[in-house]
């Protein structure tokens, strides 16, 4: 156990601390002994040399240590740290979908975060700069008028053949954003999602 704690730790770049990052949750997804890649258990194992592939959720250092201010504040002291679409995914995805290939897509209003699972691993991630946010720009274009009232439209939505041509008109500058993002990982073109779960404010009707 100690030998497998060690190759986790490893695993951690060390140069965080010079780019203001922190580390939010390793995951453990696969080791190497020796030159034998793709174990899931090393425990037990003979062998002279032990790496560990890991997925590594990363914080910006100052937001953390507002955050652990705000819950010490409150009472709450006991806490853990985990990406909520990492926590997402772990909660909803069953182990067969996460063998065969599984893409989680979380839709922000400033942000959407995408997740693919492939043989039991977590082997691609995407953190992308907008959401939301392009829908509402593009319904406001459509309908002259600014983001905020674009943005009541979206969340007060009700099925309308008109509503639903604006909004699909204007989400397709997002969505084919995401989809350039997407196709430029190696691992989501050799496995392409069998299963997708949206989720967020983006995945209501």
């Amino acid at each position: 156990p100690r030998d497998v704690d060690k190759a986790i730790d490893e695993s951690i770049p060390k140069d965080l601390e010079e780019r203001s990052l922190t580390v939010v949750d390793v995951l453990p997804q696969a080791y190497i002994i020796d030159d034998q890649a793709g174990v899931i258990d090393p425990t037990g194992m003979y062998g002279c040399c032990l790496g560990a592939e890991t997925f590594i959720s990363l914080g910006v250092s100052t937001h953390l240590a507002n955050l652990r201010s705000v819950l010490e504040s409150c009472g709450c002291e006991n806490f853990q740290w985990m990406a909520s679409s990492v926590a997402l995914a772990e909660m909803t995805f069953t182990s067969a979908e996460k063998a065969s290939s599984s893409l989680l897509i979380d839709l922000g209003e400033k942000s959407i975060s995408a997740l693919l699972y492939y043989k039991n691993s977590l082997v691609e991630a995407w953190e992308l700069p907008f959401g939301l946010d392009r829908v509402a720009e593009g319904i406001a274009d459509q309908l002259q008028n600014d983001v905020s009232t674009a943005t009541e439209v979206l969340r007060s939505y009700e099925p309308d053949p008109i509503t639903d041509e604006v909004i699909e008109a204007a989400a397709k500058p997002m969505l084919t954003a995401l989809h350039k993002e997407l196709v430029q990982s190696l691992c989501y073109v050799q496995h392409p999602p069998t299963y997708l779960l949206i989720s967020g404010q983006g995945a209501l009707p």
